[in-house]
């Protein structure tokens, strides 16, 4: 009787259809994995324009409308759906077809020249949405109880963390990223600002719970301090003036008695000494970042040595873009990791599983493109 009923709809829509010059069309298609996908599609066009009405289901229940010029309304009825559950296929009179156990959603477009009706649904049982696109939602990977973390981070380092001139607030890669984690974790972070040459001193004595800030893992700060798995690498660069040719890569750094600006306690200053050659003497130690470009602005110093991120990051903004130039490629390969005090294996772990968990879902490569950090 059900099937009858679903029938005669389907049959009195085609009617009322064609008696405004329209037309009811109803197609199969197969997916990739076999199973059927209905899709179906009714117009009508009655003289200026077209509206289009886009409807689903949810849980195997639906109401539809649409609505004539002539102000008459055919309404399909829930009654008028036969639904097959656990996997199978649901019809209706709108030619509507849902795959309630985890597969298919198909939706039905109606076009006419009346008020639009949209309605949206969402496979309950599987992972497929209303377009068909996947809705994935990263779960817990640990539970800390809501614990309080206070980070320590040199803000003068962006992309990955610097100070917001309108919100005062500290922002950029490494805050989105540890916000993340800590949902995963349920952790409470707080970024504080911290000296970079004495940051490791102050989380071995706890003074942070931990350091997040463009940190590059060595075998000299394992001594002070744990680390969590890496979870961006980068290299140094070098950036140098514009109006300084001769300068075209760190291979150039040492000839000529250029002086060169570096951070004090990071590995562009090891990588400007080892790497690039450049005598003790020619190197200029600072303690921000932000002093050495504008000692470079101002020709105080030939060039600078630091994270490709980093000058690339200060080398477009407006007070630098027409002065300074990243030179050459990165000259080292360096892992970031999230430093912690020894011993705290609990915050090490859980920090861990959530970086698996958001490299896994890409979340950590969308930050990448959204910082530029390549």
């Amino acid at each position: 009787m059900k099937r009858m009923t679903t029938w005669l709809m389907a049959l009195v829509l085609t009617s009322l259809l064609a008696a405004c010059g329209g037309t009811y069309t109803t197609t199969r298609q197969i997916d990739s994995m076999g199973t059927t996908a209905p899709t179906s599609v009714a117009s009508s066009t009655l003289g200026a324009g077209t509206t289009g009405a886009t409807s689903a289901a949810t849980d195997a229940s639906t109401a539809a409308a649409m609505t004539m010029t002539s102000g008459a309304t055919l309404e399909a009825s829930a009654t008028a759906m036969d639904t097959m559950t656990a996997g199978s296929t649901a019809a209706s009179a709108t030619a509507l077809e849902t795959m309630t156990s985890g597969a298919t959603m198909a939706s039905t477009t109606m076009s006419t020249t009346g008020t639009m009706s949209a309605m949206t649904s969402t496979a309950m049982s599987g992972t497929t949405g209303v377009t068909g696109t996947a809705m994935t939602t990263l779960t817990p990977v640990a539970d800390l109880k809501g614990r309080a973390v206070v980070v320590g981070s040199d803000t003068t380092y962006p992309p990955f963390e610097s100070i917001d001139k309108t919100s005062n607030k500290i922002v950029g890669f490494d805050p989105d990223l540890m916000a993340m984690i800590g949902q995963l974790i349920n952790i409470k972070p707080e970024f504080k600002t911290a000296n970079f040459d004495t940051i490791f001193t102050a989380l071995a004595a706890k003074q942070y719970d931990a350091v997040m800030s463009a940190v590059t893992i060595t075998d000299d700060r394992k001594k002070q301090v744990d680390f969590s798995d890496p979870y961006v690498t980068i290299g140094q660069r070098v950036v140098a003036l514009k109006s300084n040719s001769a300068i075209k890569s760190y291979t150039d750094l040492k000839s000529n008695n250029y002086k060169v600006g570096v951070q004090r306690g990071t590995t562009g200053e090891k990588a400007a000494l080892e790497k690039a050659g450049v005598s003790d003497a020619n190197v200029k130690r600072y303690d921000d970042i932000a002093a050495a470009f504008a000692d470079l602005k101002n020709n105080a110093i030939d060039a600078i040595v630091a994270d490709g991120p980093t000058v690339g990051n200060y080398g477009e903004q407006a007070t630098y873009k027409d002065v300074v130039a990243v030179v050459g490629d990165a000259f080292t390969t360096e892992d970031y990791g999230i430093a912690i005090p020894k011993g705290d294996t609990e915050l090490q772990g859980a920090i861990n599983k959530a970086l698996a968990a958001l490299k896994q879902a890409g979340k950590i490569d969308e930050l990448k493109n959204t910082y530029k950090i390549k």
